[in-house]
């Protein structure tokens, strides 16, 4: 539909403006997809606009904006059972726990995300998960969980041929000995 492309175009157009770190313009886009998502009730761009927009501060380092935004996105995507968008915001969370050294937080929200990957059979985010709940055991100096993870990532890597996700699973692993 009309609507539904004007949503893409603005997303799209967010995201060229993210990667040239212009965030102002960034979120102006992200707002008009999210704007664009509520007046014709597509809940689902709704949560994926919410959760880009929450990323958009991530990447800012403003946290609690970040999480306060994910978790509106986590509780509409609970709302119509919307397992991708639990798990995004999941994700999401426990990264800016993770960033605020609340590891119990963090790896709380990164099993929730894991959950909803392994239920929607989502390798990539399965793998992406256990490579941050390693992350998050090592800081934690609990190293032996830390590389149960980060081998566990690096076997799903593997499988999928993600030569830069091998990469980062034994650099993780290389880090902890």
């Amino acid at each position: 539909s009309f609507w539904n492309r004007m949503y893409e175009v603005n997303s799209s157009i967010a995201y060229l403006y993210l990667q040239k770190n212009d965030y102002d313009s960034a979120h102006q886009y992200y707002e008009d997809a999210l704007r664009i998502a509520r007046e014709t009730n597509d809940k689902l761009n709704e949560i994926q606009a919410l959760n880009d927009d929450a990323g958009l501060f991530y990447n800012q380092s403003k946290y609690d904006k970040a999480l306060e935004i994910y978790l509106t996105a986590m509780q509409k995507s609970e709302a119509v059972n919307f397992r991708e968008g639990v798990a995004l915001s999941s994700m999401g969370i426990g990264s800016v726990f993770n960033q605020q050294m609340e590891y119990d937080k963090a790896l709380r929200f990164y099993g929730e995300a894991l959950s909803a990957n392994e239920i929607n059979l989502d390798t990539a985010g399965i793998a992406m998960c256990q490579n941050n709940i390693g992350t998050v055991y090592e800081k934690k100096k609990e190293f032996k969980k830390a590389l149960d993870y980060f081998q566990r990532a690096l076997k799903l890597k593997q499988r999928m041929n993600d030569k830069s996700g091998v990469e980062l699973s034994l650099s993780n692993i290389g880090n902890i000995y």
